[in-house]
């Protein structure tokens, strides 16, 4: 149930980040003071879901949650538990996930400690940051993906993909 939540919240901060990338920019843009300050909640959202998405796929690299196939490709069960946990962003779609994270807490401390700053300034700020960040989790968007439905994705194979026994000519 955390893997299927914290893919929700990938896929939740990837379409509020971009409504971020846009909402903001167009109010600063057309000077529209309540689409401008639209960009606060959002960062604080985007943070809040991004959090739950790598704590997720670290929970499921502790746990050894072999149903994710990131974690199959990328883990075994006599690792160190320090070094499952820092597995997580070990590969690409996790160091993709981690730098994510990083960028929506820049645009969280921004949207909550910046405020001193001007209103169009930071629109333009959060518009750019969720701009960027959308374009991590979709990258990413495959991280939480069980090995069954993805070894069910490569057509021509016979067996399972991750069928050590069976034979691995195309078709």
């Amino acid at each position: 149930m955390i893997i299927e939540l914290a893919h929700f919240a990938l896929a939740l901060a990837f379409v509020l980040s971009l409504l971020m990338a846009v909402v903001p920019m167009w109010g600063a843009a057309n000077g529209r003071g309540s689409w401008m300050a639209l960009g606060r909640p959002m960062a604080v959202s985007v943070c809040g879901l991004m959090t739950i998405a790598l704590f997720g796929l670290i929970h499921a690299y502790a746990l050894s949650d072999f149903s994710v196939l990131n974690v199959q490709q990328n883990s075994h069960t006599l690792k160190p538990w320090i070094y499952k946990i820092t597995g997580a962003w070990g590969n690409h779609e996790g160091s993709m996930l981690l730098w994510g994270w990083m960028l929506s807490c820049w645009g969280f401390f921004l949207a909550t400690r910046g405020l001193k700053i001007p209103s169009v300034l930071q629109a333009r700020v959060l518009s750019v940051l969720g701009l960027v960040t959308s374009a991590l989790p979709d990258q990413c968007y495959q991280l939480f993906v069980g090995a069954d439905a993805a070894a069910t994705r490569v057509e021509g194979w016979r067996g399972t993909f991750f069928d050590r026994t069976g034979d691995r000519s195309l078709d």
